[in-house]
């Protein structure tokens, strides 16, 4: 196939399922898993899993992993996330990205899924760029203030970019930007219907 310009190289080889696996052997820690058999490695941790939704992640409880017998892994967790997030400055890259990026793909018909219409597609990126203006916004010092505006900031999103999926993903990176720059614990979070259901969505 045809990708970006170039050409595939090589012998085409279709990956086989793994021994007492159900997982895609593309999977990255599939094939970690077969490396370490093939290897006769003794290996006695996961260092990757995949999660269906972010809380979930949170509790540790990745939705499949390959190696039997080995506890599941734990990267992220409620205690080092705000650490995690400022150490990868996640706020300032996102809102870079989506206004770099994403706000530049969004009006390019080749690249968009969705109705072709330049109209719309000005509106959408004028509302990216909407959100990464709401983003650089300073957080009040009030978690309860800051609870308020992340459930108004919903209605930047919702039923506006026309592909629901991206929608869940955007508002739950604007979630974890105001958890990184404000004081709110993720109970708070938790505690309002609209943040709860987001946290919980399954992202494919």
């Amino acid at each position: 196939m045809i990708i970006d310009k170039g050409e595939h190289s090589g012998v085409q080889k279709k990956l086989e399922m793994l021994s007492d696996c159900t997982d895609n052997p593309h999977e990255v820690f599939v094939i970690r898993a077969a490396l370490g058999r093939d290897l006769h490695l003794q290996m006695k941790e996961n260092n990757w899993g995949y999660y269906e939704n972010f809380s979930k992640m949170l509790k540790g409880q990745p939705k499949s992993y390959v190696i039997p017998g080995t506890a599941a892994p734990k990267f992220i967790t409620e205690e080092n996330l705000r650490t995690i997030l400022r150490n990868c400055d996640f706020s300032s890259n996102l809102e870079n990205w989506l206004e770099q990026s994403y706000a530049r793909m969004i009006v390019d018909k080749s690249s968009y899924i969705g109705p072709k219409f330049q109209s719309t597609l000005d509106e959408r990126k004028k509302l990216v760029l909407d959100i990464v203006s709401q983003m650089r916004t300073s957080p009040p010092n009030d978690n309860l203030a800051n609870l308020a505006n992340l459930e108004n900031d919903y209605k930047l999103v919702d039923d506006t970019l026309g592909l629901s999926n991206e929608e869940q993903w955007i508002y739950c990176g604007m979630i974890l930007s105001r958890l990184q720059n404000s004081g709110l614990t993720l109970q708070e979070l938790e505690s309002k219907s609209i943040i709860n259901a987001c946290l919980d969505s399954k992202f494919e």
